[in-house]
Order: structure tokens, then C-alpha cells, then sequence
């Protein structure tokens, strides 16, 4: 059997719909699966790293009529050690529209992984787009042309065209980052109103007796 080769060459991650259900007709192809993911020791990563949360749901049926149901079918399953490298374990909006499966998602990184950090700071180039944030730039330029000016006269250690520049694009990033913020601030909010409508929605058992209240 395929499944049952080397160790070593066996899969690590496995992605997809289980579009099964515990029935006398489907009976086979869970007995099937289940073998496989024992045989390759795989784990469901999602539920794992939610054991303790809420029921959540990646796909509902749309029916007009009668009853609709919610199912968590679409997995990611992976091995235990890669598991303990993972993070970020999230049911999100896949942002295709009229697809009616939301998308798992996950970060995973191996051992060999270089250790990333902070980076460098960098104003993005949308920002510069807004009229507002040109204006303050310009001005903040006139201002350290002025200074320039001054400190040939006045230079010190503390006190030089290298300091200047230095200040400069400090309060550059400085502006640029306080206008993002509250730029982004409202989109925060408009998201987070649409987490908890979610939330409730995922918290409701019967969708069409409570859908007035939703």
C-alpha cells in the first residue's frame, strides 16, 4: 500500500475537504481515512490548537428551504513535530466571493528557520498618496533646510547635518505611522463588528428560528 512506505518518506501535511459523513454509505471511506492518517500519524492541527474554544464552523449549506448545517470540514493535518512548529491557527474569509467555504489557515516554520527580526522601519507607499501627509513632509523639510543652514555656524557632536538627518527621517516615520494609525483605526473597527457578528452567528443552533436577531 502506498501509505504504508518508509517512514521517513511519508507525507508531512495534508490539506482537504472531508466531505464525509459517519454513515453506512460512507462508511468505508472513514474506515479508509482514518487508517491513512493513524498510518501516517497526522493530527488535525485546527482542532488541536482549539480543544478547549468554541465550536467553529467552516462551511454551511445555503438552502432556501428546511434546515441549514454547519460542518468543520476543511482540515489541515500534519504531524506532531511539525505541530509544535505551527502558530497562528485561524478559520478565516477566503475573499473569493460566492465561495461558500471558509479557509483554514496556519503558519508553520521548520527548524532551520533563520530567526527573523524587526526589520527595518519603512513608510509605505500608499501613504505617501495623501495630500495631508505630503503637506506635513513638506513642511518638515523646510524645517530641516533651515537647520542645515544654522549649523554650519553652530556645529557640535550634538549638533551636525548627521544628527539632522537623522531626526529627520526619525520624524518622518514618526508622522507617517501616526497617520496610518488612524487611518486603519476605523477599518479595525468595521472588522472587529464583523468578528463578533460572526462569533454570534457560529453561536446560534438553529440559523433560521434566530435569524431575525442576527
Amino acid at each position: 500500500m502506498q501509505w504504508r512506505k518508509a517512514r521517513a518518506e511519508r507525507d508531512n501535511i495534508l490539506l482537504l475537504a472531508v466531505n464525509v459523513l459517519k454513515s453506512q454509505w460512507d462508511r468505508s471511506v472513514v474506515e479508509s481515512f482514518t487508517a491513512l492518517r493513524q498510518n501516517c500519524k497526522l493530527i488535525d492541527g485546527w482542532q488541536r490548537n482549539n480543544m478547549n474554544g468554541k465550536p467553529q464552523y467552516s462551511f454551511r449549506t445555503q438552502k432556501r428551504t428546511g434546515t441549514n448545517t454547519r460542518s468543520r470540514i476543511d482540515r489541515i493535518y500534519l504531524k506532531d513535530s511539525l505541530y509544535d512548529l505551527s502558530y497562528e491557527w485561524k478559520i478565516v474569509n477566503s475573499g473569493i466571493p460566492k465561495l461558500d467555504h471558509y479557509m483554514i489557515t496556519a503558519y508553520i516554520a521548520t527548524k532551520d528557520t533563520p530567526y527573523i527580526g524587526k526589520g527595518r522601519s519603512t513608510i509605505g507607499d500608499f501613504i505617501l498618496e495623501f495630500k495631508e501627509v505630503q503637506e506635513m513632509f513638506r513642511k518638515r523639510t523646510l524645517k530641516l533646510m533651515q537647520d542645515l543652514e544654522m549649523s554650519y555656524e553652530t556645529r557640535s557632536e550634538e549638533h551636525n547635518p548627521q544628527t539632522l538627518w537623522k531626526e529627520y527621517k526619525t520624524d518622518l516615520l514618526s508622522l507617517a505611522r501616526d497617520f496610518s494609525r488612524k487611518r486603519v483605526s476605523r477599518i479595525d473597527k468595521e472588522i472587529e463588528m464583523w468578528e463578533a457578528r460572526k462569533t454570534k452567528i457560529l453561536g446560534v443552533e438553529n440559523l433560521e428560528d434566530n435569524e431575525d436577531e442576527l
